[in-house]
């Protein structure tokens, strides 16, 4: 099961989800990502941990425009079940590289499944 409800995002463990990325300018409009902008999901145990204790990062992929983050099963099947964090970073690619964390310390569950599939 995968749902997104106000930024918390569950899934049960071992599933697969495809998370859909908007951004919005600070006037209220569309940002539109430009070449070489690189959109970051990372997720964490705890949102104070040290960097080496990342469990999941990955580059957005973005098509015509449309911003997703795939999460696999191997990612989350080793994971125990519970609350962690995660955030999303925009990296612009124009000239000076700006960071803007665009989701920033949200919660990420990791539900319990009923099958073992085949364990």
């Amino acid at each position: 099961m995968f749902e997104i409800d106000d930024n918390r995002i569950f899934l049960t463990r071992g599933d697969t989800c495809v998370i859909g990325i908007t951004l919005t300018n600070m006037d209220g409009t569309a940002y539109e990502p430009k070449p070489g902008d690189v959109i970051i999901f990372r997720m964490k145990r705890n949102a104070t941990k040290a960097p080496t204790e990342m469990l999941i990062e990955k580059e957005a992929d973005i098509v015509d425009g449309e911003i997703t983050v795939g999460i696999g099963p191997s990612d989350t099947v080793e994971l125990a079940f519970g609350e962690y964090h995660y955030e999303v970073e925009l990296v612009t690619g124009d000239e000076g590289s700006e960071h803007y964390t665009v989701i920033a310390d949200q919660t990420f569950e990791i539900g319990k499944e009923l099958e073992n599939h085949g364990e």
